[in-house]
Parts: C-alpha cells; sequence; structure tokens
C-alpha cells in the first residue's frame, strides 16, 4: 500500500485499506466467536471458526507470521479439549513450525507450545 500512496494511487491505496480493515474485522469476529464456543464447550463449532479465522489471516498476510501460529495454536487447544488428540498434536505441531519461523527456538511461545505437546504426548501414552 506504501508503494500506491507513493506513486499517487490514492483510491487503489483506499480501497485495500478498507478491504483489510473488513477482513480484520471478519478475522476478529470468528476468533471470538471461536471463543464464545469454545467456553461453552461446544468444540467442534469452535474450531470451524478458528479454521475461518485461521483461513482468512493466512489470505490477508503472505509471509510466514505469528499471527497464523497463534491461530494453529487456538485450534490444537480446542481439538484437545474435545479429545481429538492427533488432531490436537497435528495442529501443536503446525504452530511451532510457523513459529520457528519467525522466533528463536527458546522464545517463551514456543516454549510453551512444546510443553503443551508433552502434557497431551502424557495424555496419549496414559
Amino acid at each position: 500500500m506504501k508503494i500506491l500512496l507513493q506513486m499517487g494511487e490514492y483510491d487503489k491505496a483506499e480501497r485495500i485499506f478498507l478491504q483489510m480493515d473488513h477482513e480484520e474485522g471478519l478475522i476478529s469476529v470468528a476468533e471470538l466467536r471461536g471463543n464464545f464456543y469454545l467456553a461453552m464447550k461446544q468444540y467442534e463449532r469452535a474450531i470451524d471458526h478458528y479454521k475461518q479465522s485461521l483461513k482468512l489471516r493466512q489470505k490477508l498476510l503472505s509471509a510466514p507470521h505469528q499471527d497464523i501460529a497463534k491461530r494453529y495454536s487456538a485450534i490444537a487447544m480446542a481439538y484437545e479439549f474435545w479429545k481429538q488428540y492427533s488432531e490436537s498434536v497435528d495442529y501443536y505441531q503446525r504452530a511451532i513450525k510457523q513459529y520457528n519461523r519467525t522466533l528463536k527456538d527458546n522464545h517463551p511461545l514456543i516454549i510453551q507450545i512444546k510443553a503443551s505437546l508433552i502434557k497431551l504426548q502424557h495424555k496419549i501414552n496414559h
């Protein structure tokens, strides 16, 4: 968008900005709905909304980004609460992979997700 502004393409830049703002709102609503359904223990509905939020975020962000990892982690947690452990493991691993693209391996977010994954593996094995 910065390039469009520098080129004097103000109308085009404004349309892109408004579209981005609209999509950010949709992402927030989807995530809030996911949180609501998670709190209501309606895990399948929570996961649907988290996945919708993830899809919109991936559309908006082309490069690796922590927001994508955050959504993977939310999906993993919902699957874990729903006792769908294999799905949960998959999404925790996706979150770690995404975080590793932008953070160092010893970052607290990565450590936290790895700890969640270890606890989940313990649940699976016992």
